[in-house]
């Protein structure tokens, strides 16, 4: 796979000290105050506070003695965290050309808001992206690559009870990558079935031998969450290592199709996060 560091105008780049750091550092505070400082937390990590629930709360209150309980047993390192965050899918045997801008209704960019799990550090990143990738043969996604430590918890109540908190470290920065095969317009029976719906309508090319060229602009604007796992797998981590994410885009997408002929394109757009159609083809 090819890969491009890209260059962006950051606005904002920094570390988000997360619940579980907050709560070991405020062993001396009470839960109005406790609560007030977990509220600002989570402003800043842009996420609710656990629960909903205020410092007089049950489950709150659970939350804060869980941290304050558990053990370090177990330092798995740093590793690598790759957010998802745009796709340019190429037509089959044909291309694809995106020209990348902010938003003409508003000029915020993109913004992620990074949480650690189990209630760990987080990282919070806002920038504007003006780019022409040019002409495209192949699927291409941009990536915001993040660093990641992981770590186990033990409990002194239940020894065998492993809870994993992931702390964001490090923002890497922004690339593009061309797939060697996307698993959207080029699903295979082993792939994780996706959740889509129709872009638009189908275009029908099955008559024409020679092809269309077709142009349009999407304006990609609203907020998303997910949940995104460590790039490479750990022994004895499960799918609980990684972060939450909360992404906020507001961009436009200029993009130029070759369509060949002899085929029927139907546009699709998943439903797990905003992004550009992808095609499936009859």
């Amino acid at each position: 796979m090819d890969e491009l560091k890209i260059a962006s105008t950051v606005i904002q780049d920094r570390p988000v000290g997360g619940f579980s750091s907050s709560i070991e550092a405020a062993s001396d505070l009470g839960d109005t105050e406790l609560a007030s400082r977990l509220s600002e937390v989570a402003a800043r990590l842009g996420t609710g506070m656990p629960g909903d629930q205020s410092a007089a709360g049950d489950l709150l209150r659970k939350i804060v003695s869980r941290v304050r309980g558990r053990k370090l047993v177990e330092d798995y390192g740093v590793h690598a965290v790759e957010v998802p965050w745009l796709c340019l899918h190429v037509p089959p045997s044909g291309s694809a050309q995106l020209q990348l801008s902010d938003s003409q209704k508003d000029a915020g960019g993109i913004k992620f808001s990074l949480a650690g799990t189990g209630l760990g550090d987080g990282w919070t990143v806002q920038a504007k992206l003006k780019r022409d990738f040019q002409e495209r043969k192949r699927c291409m996604t941009l990536v915001e690559a993040f660093q990641v430590r992981v770590r186990g918890y033990a409990y002194g109540e239940a020894p065998a009870d492993i809870e994993i908190r992931s702390d964001v470290v490090e923002h890497v920065g922004t690339s593009a990558r061309e797939l060697a095969r996307c698993p959207l317009c080029e699903p295979r029976p082993e792939d994780e079935p996706v959740l889509a719906h129709k872009a638009g309508p189908a275009i029908d090319l099955t008559a024409d031998p020679v092809g269309q060229k077709m142009s349009q602009v999407i304006e990609l604007g609203g907020t998303s969450e997910l949940e995104v796992g460590l790039k490479a797998t750990l022994a004895g981590v499960g799918v609980s290592a990684g972060v939450t994410c909360k992404r906020e885009v507001s961009l436009t997408c200029s993009l130029d199709y070759v369509l060949p002929g002899g085929r029927r394109y139907l546009p699709m757009r998943r439903l797990e996060y905003l992004d550009l159609p992808f095609w499936r083809v009859g």
